[in-house]
């Protein structure tokens, strides 16, 4: 148990969130959904508390090394401020261009983001919006579903990226 978290609630309201149909849902419903998932996501900030207060999630543009460190050009994905505030963070290891990364604050260390959510441009409006990993498809292409734009809710392509993790997490891939 963590600060008085459940173990694993994490999974069962994943698990929950997999099981339900997607698409169009009356009312009542979709206020059921939404209670389920406020729920879940109070038991995930008791888990980690005022911890992500300290980090940023940032995609890179570009950068240069100086001095043995990589001052990097980002795009700060945080709030709601659109387009996303351009900063420079350094960092010790370079930025891949294709990934997300959280940025501690007062460190130089990255942690780079499994490709399960992506920043992209909606199919029809080319707006950006946050994108989830949802499912493999049977024709092994991959579903992301985002909650910003109700017409465009779900971008389903080839994505190597996240295929490919899901291959070595499923142990299907050496």
């Amino acid at each position: 148990m963590l600060n008085g978290a459940e173990p694993h609630s994490g999974y069962q309201c994943q698990q929950e969130h997999l099981d339900w149909t997607w698409g169009l849902v009356g009312q009542q419903v979709a206020e059921e959904r939404h209670v389920i998932l406020q729920a879940a996501l109070a038991k995930l900030r008791d888990v980690f508390g005022a911890a992500w207060d300290l980090f940023e999630l940032v995609r890179p543009l570009g950068g240069r090394m100086s001095a043995g460190i990589f001052e990097n050009q980002v795009d700060r994905l945080m709030g709601p401020r659109v387009p996303f505030e351009r900063v420079e963070r350094k960092t010790t290891m370079p930025l891949d261009a294709d990934a997300l990364y959280l940025l501690p604050m007062y460190e130089s260390r990255s942690l780079k983001l499994l490709p399960l959510v992506k920043i992209m441009p909606a199919p029809k409006t080319a707006q950006n919006a946050c994108y989830f990993y949802n499912r493999l498809q049977k024709d092994e292409r991959i579903r992301f579903v985002s909650y910003h734009f109700e017409q465009e809710a779900e971008v389903v392509d080839q994505f190597d990226d996240t295929l490919e993790i899901l291959e070595l997490i499923s142990g299907n891939k050496s």
